[in-house]
């Protein structure tokens, strides 16, 4: 595959202006042996003639949420290519089911009124905490509130939610996990972040010297420059612990 790679590289040197593809180099060729279980194979995405697709560049995190979106097709053929052929586990007519006497599963898009909370509105995203056995959900009501609300779940549903968790919530979706790409983290930040009212995040922000310029942006603006500085908060932090505790480690079987 790296000689693809450089195939590719002395061809776009050689290109007229104007011309250009994405390309996709792959060695799949499971038509070839179809009764194996596995076979191993890699690809390889390339941007002929594209500066700002499967490039070494560095970019801040919110330009390289933009770019990502600018190329999304691409990012969806590439995420086919990594897990193909996988068959997906359920379809959007085949949902996991209730168990008799469970009550009704929430699904995403979906009004419901919550009434121990006392809010009624419209779920847009929703997380499963594994470990604590139980849901988040982020709840929009009609006057643009969003609210951040929580529920137990029986072991039957976390059962449940194991086996289908991409489908768990009436869409498919993406299961949100632990990475440590900062990319990924930023995007899940953005994610949860654009839910919230125009009037929260400058809430959130109002200590910052610079508030008066973040005011000034557009509300998709507001949200990558507010989930870019608080992902670059988080990532700083965690990198100090980790040194903290290497130090600490270090003292602890030192002589």
């Amino acid at each position: 595959m790296e000689t693809s790679e450089r195939k590719l590289e002395r061809l776009e040197r050689r290109l007229e202006d104007g011309v250009h593809a994405y390309v996709f180099v792959t060695n799949m060729a499971f038509h070839l042996a179809l009764g194996d279980e596995f076979l191993g194979h890699a690809a390889i995405r390339y941007g002929l003639g594209i500066a700002d697709y499967a490039k070494p560049l560095k970019y801040s995190l919110k330009d390289a949420w933009k770019i990502k979106q600018k190329h999304i097709d691409m990012e969806y053929i590439v995420e086919t290519l990594t897990t193909y052929p996988r068959i997906p586990n359920h379809f959007d007519s085949d949902f996991p089911p209730t168990e008799p006497g469970e009550p009704n599963r929430i699904k995403i898009g979906m009004r419901y009124e919550f009434v121990d909370a006392g809010v009624l509105g419209i779920v847009t995203a929703a997380h499963v905490s594994v470990d604590q056995k139980r849901i988040y959900l982020t709840v929009q009501a009609e006057d643009g509130k969003a609210s951040i609300l929580s529920e137990t779940m029986s072991d039957y549903e976390l059962e449940v939610y194991r086996q289908f968790p991409e489908t768990y919530f009436g869409v498919v979706q993406e299961v949100p996990r632990n990475t440590k790409d900062p990319l990924e983290f930023f995007e899940r930040l953005v994610e949860i972040h654009r839910t919230y009212p125009r009037e929260s995040l400058l809430k959130m922000a109002k200590g910052a010297p610079d508030i008066n310029d973040l005011e000034k942006l557009d509300d998709l603006e507001l949200v990558l420059e507010f989930c870019e500085r608080l992902s670059n908060n988080i990532m700083n932090r965690q990198a100090r612990n980790i040194k903290n505790d290497s130090r600490e480690k270090n003292k602890d079987t030192g002589p």
